[in-house]
């Protein structure tokens, strides 16, 4: 990490807003690892 770098933690529940198949939230697991390799993020999806 270099000097100009800096962490930040954040913690957040969120709630579907209807059931998800095994494919919607593997699509919606795969999405996020994308994006959030772009964008230097790492996160857990639980």
């Amino acid at each position: 990490m270099s000097t100009t770098e800096q962490l930040y933690r954040v913690f957040y529940i969120s709630k579907a807003t209807r059931p998800m198949t095994h494919g919607e939230l593997e699509d919606l697991l795969l999405g996020a690892r994308k994006r959030n390799a772009k964008l230097r993020i790492s996160g857990l999806l639980v």
